[in-house]
């Protein structure tokens, strides 16, 4: 290729940008000033003469034949005058020129196109994706900007505000939370501090030198009010089959403080995965796995993992099954109280009270057994705490003793005295009133809308007969005594109900037995009396006189006539007729779980795992206990190691950043619209040996802390049965060759709460 000599003697000065060049070209011999801008030929000779001192000389140059001979006039005008030309445009303007009327053209048919009823046929970029083909014939579905005036299309075409607002109609149908538009869908501070995180352990060490010189320069600097506009990454219009959102390495890596090439060689090594937290059910695999189940006792021992875990529909995460497929065989009767001392729990106990003393001082409190050896019960102070004056009452008692009273104040006979007819009052009212008298007490504590199920499960499956014999057996005449408390009477003084022997003692010692006592007969029944004297017995009319159905004639038993008929020979029927029956205590009786009475109280006994009674109680008080010290006493009664019921073997209690507790009743639950930043699909890996497939990446620690972790609340401070797992298995697999190594494949981009209706989740 041949370059063009820009000197002057040698070559003609061209003037490609120029839109015109000299008519000459065609003959070779173009003027050296060329045509004006507008076209015309400006050259009248073949040179404009100089004048170096006081003469003028000849400027042509060699291209043009060099200096002419005759030179210049006197007036500094060349002699040789040349005719004009005719200016040609230049192949640059001509170009320009096409372009210029193609596009008017083609602007215009594109104006009549869009201007018309067809327009969304003839502006279409391309075919949706097969998830939005729904729109297909409706752009405003997804672009603000669609029914504008189309001449207002080109200038939104280049606002990043209008792609932002058109990203405002995707989430009507994608709810990505409350940080759609920020970074993964999160608070900006929350990523702030994994950003903080990530550069202070240091997860670029893995990096060459030069990457990390590289990593260090093109660092992103975050913006913490940088919202993302959905197009930003997910791009429609490339035909029905692809994958919109689908995203490349490179543009994760845009933002990411760490850059890496490759998973195997420089991604972060794995922390804790997949153990970020303690399980919520305490199950310890290594005394299970490696003590329990090998013992001979225990029959059809599972013996592989399948037997406890199941995939969830999605293959994603691993359920664990039920209680009554994996535990009940071997934990079912420990929760009914086999073995136990202890089977029930005492719900309401009759207290022993030091009677003497309280007669002694004239502290009426009506009928009371003598008797009693019990003491109040949590469940009895937390229902009668929830009265103010009862809960003041209660706390100035508690320090009693209830079985010596002779050294207590005044004040504090008075307290005794309010709280055992609170007691009483609330026996009464349960006996009327049924489960709605707790109920209807401990709601006015409570959030009813929240707790509904709660409460409602507190007093389940109670009898109406259990509470009323314990009544009628210790405190007869309560109804007397509490309606003499509606009417402003006194309660009465204190009788000894000896229930062994049926009967009532009255106090011996009372000054003031008319005026306290019980009712008399004529304050119950008063002027008509049904068997006064025109009793229905009264007279010839008397159903048993003389013509009696019994009368000595027709007696028919009379004689021994029929009675000697009727032998029995127990010697011979011993074998069929067993002379002593053994009878169950109340406790044994209800062995499949229920209410039941003793001496002086009301017990339950759990009907096994998932009793809604324990459940309820722990629940309730789980709620209230941090600011209701009764509440407090009774959660921790009830949630012991050793407690009725055993819930708290297997079921951990967590507490929050704000000090508040919780009960994990169930294992995790995937939750299909809540997402986490790492995925994994156990179903696709499940690809060897059932019974060994999982412990591939699932090691068991022979010995292993585990169970000392639960004694506290928090539940990111434990440590796991297994051993957390290594990057090295999964980049076995994982290269762009075998399995891939994309950021997607293991990765989410939005994470957590994606529909407000959900609860949310930690992993």
């Amino acid at each position: 290729m041949k370059l063009q000599k820009f000197n002057i003697n040698e070559s003609q000065y061209e003037r490609p940008n120029q839109k015109w060049i000299c008519g000459k070209i065609r003959f070779g011999m173009t003027c050296p000033n060329g045509p004006t801008k507008s076209g015309k030929c400006c050259a009248s000779s073949e040179c404009i003469p100089i004048k170096k001192g006081d003469r003028w000389y000849c400027k042509r140059d060699s291209g043009h034949g060099g200096i002419c001979a005759r030179g210049p006039t006197p007036e500094g005008k060349c002699c040789n005058t040349i005719p004009r030309c005719n200016p040609t445009r230049s192949l640059r303007s001509k170009r320009n020129l096409f372009l210029f009327w193609s596009f008017l053209v083609v602007a215009g048919v594109i104006l009549i196109l869009i201007g018309g009823k067809e327009r969304e046929t003839y502006i279409s970029p391309g075919n949706l994706s097969s998830n939005h083909n729904t729109h297909l014939n409706d752009c405003a579905k997804c672009h603000t900007n669609a029914t504008i005036n189309p001449a207002d299309w080109f200038s939104t075409a280049f606002s990043s505000k209008d792609h932002l607002e058109d990203s405002r109609l995707c989430v009507k149908c994608h709810n990505m939370g409350e940080n759609t538009f920020s970074p993964h869908s999160i608070n900006v501070k929350r990523l702030a501090i994994a950003t903080e995180k990530f550069e202070r352990h240091n997860l670029a060490k893995n990096l060459s030198p030069i990457d990390s010189v590289i990593n260090t320069l093109t660092k992103h600097q975050s913006h913490n009010n940088e919202q993302l506009a959905c197009n930003n990454c997910h791009k429609e219009h490339q035909g029905l089959n692809h994958n919109i959102a689908e995203m490349s390495n490179q543009r994760c890596q845009t933002c990411h403080v760490s850059r890496f090439n490759n998973f195997a060689n420089q991604h972060p090594d794995f922390d804790q995965y997949p153990y970020m937290r303690r399980t919520r059910i305490i199950f310890d695999h290594s005394s299970h796995i490696l003590d329990h189940f090998t013992k001979d006792s225990v029959l059809n021992a599972p013996n592989n993992c399948s037997a406890c875990h199941s995939p969830d529909p999605m293959g994603n995460k691993m359920l664990v099954k039920g209680f009554k497929d994996m535990c009940s065989r071997c934990h079912d009767g420990q929760i009914r109280g086999q073995g136990q001392i202890a089977k029930g729990i005492d719900f309401i106990t009759i207290p022993g009270i030091d009677l003497d003393t309280l007669n002694e001082k004239n502290v009426n409190i009506g009928e009371w057994p003598e008797d009693a050896d019990g003491e109040l019960t949590d469940f009895t102070r937390l229902i009668l705490s929830a009265d103010v004056e009862t809960r003041v009452n209660l706390e100035t008692i508690s320090s009693l003793d209830l079985y010596d009273l002779t050294t207590a104040t005044p004040t504090e006979l008075n307290s005794v005295k309010h709280v055992l007819i609170s007691l009483k009052s609330l026996l009464n009212n349960i006996v009327h009133l049924g489960q709605e008298a707790i109920i209807s007490t401990l709601s006015n504590d409570s959030d009813q809308e929240n707790d509904s199920e709660i409460l409602h499960g507190l007093m389940i499956g109670l009898q109406r007969d259990t509470i009323k014999q314990l009544q009628l057996e210790l405190f007869p005449n309560l109804d007397i005594e509490m309606n003499r408390l509606r009417l402003g009477k006194p309660i009465g003084i204190i009788h000894h109900v000896d229930s062994k022997l049926g009967k009532i003692i009255p106090a011996t010692n009372s000054t003031d037995v008319d005026k306290t006592g019980p009712m008399s007969s004529d304050e119950i029944i008063g002027d008509n009396d049904i068997l006064s004297d025109d009793d229905i017995l009264d007279g010839d009319d008397d159903i048993l006189s003389d013509d009696s159905i019994f009368a000595d004639d027709e007696n028919i038993f009379n004689d021994d006539d029929n009675l000697d008929e009727i032998e029995f020979d127990v010697d011979d029927d011993k074998d069929q007729f067993p002379i002593e029956i053994k009878t169950k205590s109340a406790e044994d009786w209800v062995e499949n779980g229920g209410w039941y009475k003793t001496d002086y109280s009301i017990n339950y006994r759990p009907s096994g795992h998932s009793d809604e009674f324990l459940k309820s109680w722990i629940n309730y008080s789980c709620r209230l206990k941090k600011s209701n010290t009764k509440a407090k006493k009774l959660f921790h009664s009830l949630t012991g190691k050793k407690s009725v019921g055993l819930c708290m073997k297997c079921h951990s209690i967590d507490a929050n950043d704000q000090g508040r507790t919780q009960v994990n009743w169930k294992s995790l639950k995937p939750i299909k619209l809540i997402k986490t930043f790492t995925k994994f699909s156990h179903l696709a890996h499940n690809f060897t040996n059932e019974s060994k497939s999982c412990q591939v990446c699932h090691e068991l620690k022979n010995q292993s802390k585990f169970i000392v972790f639960f004694d506290q609340l928090d539940p990111y401070k434990f440590e796991s049965n297994f051993r957390h797992l290594s990057k090295q298995k999964c980049a076995t697999c994982h290269t762009p060759k075998a399995a891939g190594d994309s950021c997607l494949k293991c990765h989410n981009y939005h994470i957590n709460k994606l529909s407000l209706d959900h609860i949310d989740s930690t992993f």
